[in-house]
């Protein structure tokens, strides 16, 4: 678990860092994955992998909800 989570952050931490670099003209290149329903740039893409995991994330909370845990805002509000 620790471990995972420890990956999970640093990953997070390289992503973050190297969309700080990103021009605009980065984020304009047209894509080779398509993705629905966005343009098909870089921007779009990750605007749309933005929504679909926070999609998932919701569904994780629903569940939590669900299983009589506590909601995971209620435990970041105390």
């Amino acid at each position: 678990g620790k471990a995972l989570l420890a990956e999970f952050g640093a990953v997070h931490q390289r992503f973050t860092a190297h969309l700080e670099t990103m021009t605009d003209e980065d984020l304009a290149q047209a894509t080779e994955e398509q993705f629905p329903n966005t343009p098909q740039t870089r921007l779009g893409a990750l605007q749309f992998l933005l929504m679909h995991e926070s999609y998932h994330v919701g569904q994780l909370g629903a569940l939590r909800v669900m299983t009589g845990k506590k909601s995971w805002i209620e435990k970041m509000q105390g």
